[in-house]
């Protein structure tokens, strides 16, 4: 399990299969209507992500995602998107970043779905672009 790694690219163009294997994950899980549900990813070994796919079907107008780092003791230590509005209906959608974000093992890459009515969503998703840095 590679940790510690000293390899931390600026941009993807410096991406290497001697560093690097694509290493892409999602989590899904139930929603709670009118709560918000966190889909945690705990990574075991260092990773950069470069995608991220939201797939959410029947949400609710006012439902929105929110995307976090967090602390394995629970304290976020940065909210990458704040805000992802889902609307009224069903999408699937895929963001590819415009350079590389590196996370060490330990930490949590979180999808919170808020739910703001009493109806919830029928399926949540979320598949991330990963890459696991070898040295």
């Amino acid at each position: 399990m590679p940790t510690n790694t000293l390899f931390n690219p600026k941009q993807v163009d410096e991406f290497n299969s001697s560093v690097l294997n694509y290493n892409g994950y999602g989590v899904e899980g139930p929603i709670t209507a009118n709560a918000t549900t966190d889909l945690d990813l705990t990574f075991a070994d260092d990773m950069i992500v470069t995608a991220i796919e939201l797939i959410v079907v029947d949400p609710s107008a006012g439902d929105y995602m929110t995307l976090s780092v967090i602390h394995p003791l629970g304290t976020v230590l940065n909210v990458f998107v704040p805000k992802w509005l889902t609307g009224p209906s069903s999408f699937r959608t895929w963001y590819q970043v415009s350079y590389p974000a590196k996370l060490v093992a330990g930490l949590i890459l979180r999808a919170s779905y808020i739910s703001t009515t009493a109806t919830a969503p029928t399926y949540v998703g979320v598949n991330y672009g990963l890459h696991k840095v070898l040295w």
